[in-house]
């Protein structure tokens, strides 16, 4: 009995491999501290992107040259889930087609002004927390999923928007802003997908974020950069 349990739990372990290498989510055993542990995650990540939607909230409110058009909450995006359809080279060899479903945590439409001089920027947000819990392979295939879904054109259908900024808001501390930013560059290099590394901005926050500082401070980190940057960007060229 003991040798069968060995075995099953083996093939187990490889067909859960091989399901998220193909992209699929797979859930886990059923425990009762670690469904509670999850709930307070859940709860927590909720929180933290409800504060960056309040940060952008009073921007607006206090800056009468900065509008929050539109926004959309996770729970809204999760009634209609982006999805794209991509291949994927496979560890054997070959290719295999991969449908991924994509839910950002928020996305944003701002607009800022410039009275004097009669012009206005746009930043459209995709915005992704992260709290250092997702491992590599997972994250990378989530970074992979949002360059193929931003190249293949679907972004400009669903969000009725040409400006697209990637941000990823960590909790998990400036280690992992670079972490996140070097798996990026790696992917981006690896399918030389390099030209899009601009459109991803990575930030670390532990605490209600400042409204001003958040959106118009230098930081933020592109991936295959080490130079601080703004998240929005109103010079003109």
């Amino acid at each position: 009995m003991m040798r069968l349990r060995r075995v099953r739990q083996r093939y187990h372990t490889r067909g859960r491999t091989y399901l998220e290498e193909l992209g699929a989510e797979v859930s886990g055993r059923f425990s009762s501290s670690e469904q509670a542990k999850k709930a307070l995650l859940f709860l927590e990540h909720t929180l933290a992107i409800n504060d960056i939607l309040i940060a952008a909230s009073l921007l607006a409110r206090d800056f009468e040259d900065i509008t929050l058009a539109h926004r959309e909450h996770e729970a809204t995006l999760k009634t209609k889930p982006l999805r794209v359809t991509y291949m994927q080279r496979l560890r054997e060899g070959g290719e295999t087609a991969i449908t991924q479903t994509l839910i950002p945590d928020a996305w944003l439409d701002m607009y800022v002004g410039d009275r004097k001089k009669q012009r206005y920027w746009r930043f459209s947000i995709w915005l992704e927390l992260d709290r250092g819990t997702i491992q590599a392979r997972k994250f990378i295939r989530k970074a992979r999923s949002i360059i193929e879904y931003l190249k293949s054109g679907e972004y400009q259908k669903r969000f009725h928007s040409e400006v697209a900024l990637i941000a990823f808001v960590t909790t998990a501390g400036q280690d992992r802003v670079h972490q996140i930013c070097t798996w990026i560059h790696e992917e981006a290099e690896r399918t030389d997908d390099t030209g899009i590394e601009p459109l991803f901005f990575t930030t670390a926050i532990s605490s209600p974020p400042d409204p001003l500082d958040f959106f118009f401070s230098p930081l933020w980190l592109n991936p295959g950069s080490d130079k601080p940057t703004p998240l929005f960007h109103t010079q003109a060229e």
